[in-house]
């Protein structure tokens, strides 16, 4: 019982799919928590071989969800609730990679299949992805480097040369999805 992903499974395919196309998927409390256990329930499902990942709307995902916290839902299992902490560490950066590594660590393949925005926490999901396969016209990136952060899962070297990576990395530029594909970013 899912409010903000679709899950089923069908010819051993476990199918994920973002579905908060108002909010171009941005990546709510509630959608990270349902994503990250529809992942394990596929992991533990022995008639499952593979996990696509993709998403409803106009685009894979637009990021994280940056409205104020009593907005966005209940923060993850984990998050220490703190005055004192929420003015000096980073709960949340800690939160996403925990998640997001359940993407790498997953004993099945994953597959992403993108397109429209994938911006910030979305690339961080595609570049988690064993394979990626992206729309030509899509647009990747991580825009909040220019202002606030650097990705929370560091995948940019692993995914292309160290030289693309620092470009992309260091400016917050977006590609579309067939530059993606020629940086060796994604497979096709």
């Amino acid at each position: 019982d899912y409010s903000t992903i679709l899950f089923n499974v069908s010819n051993k395919i476990a199918r994920i799919t973002l579905n908060r196309p108002e909010k171009r998927n941005a990546l709510s409390f509630e959608l990270r928590r349902e994503l990250v256990d529809a992942l394990r329930v596929a992991e533990a499902d022995d008639s499952v071989s593979i996990v696509l990942l993709d998403a409803e709307g106009p685009s894979f995902c637009a990021g994280y969800d940056i409205t104020p916290n009593a907005e966005r839902g209940e923060p993850p299992a984990g998050w220490v609730t703190s005055e004192h902490f929420d003015s000096w560490t980073d709960q949340f950066a800690r939160s996403c990679l925990r998640d997001w590594l359940t993407i790498w660590d997953l004993l099945k393949p994953v597959v992403a299949k993108v397109h429209g925005y994938c911006l910030a926490g979305g690339t961080e999901i595609l570049s988690m992805a064993d394979i990626a396969f992206v729309a030509d016209n899509a647009s990747i990136g991580y825009p909040p480097m220019r202002g606030m952060t650097t990705p929370d899962t560091m995948y940019f070297p692993w995914k292309m040369t160290m030289a693309r990576a620092k470009y992309l990395q260091l400016t917050g530029n977006s590609v579309s999805g067939k530059e993606a594909a020629e940086l060796g970013w994604v497979a096709k």
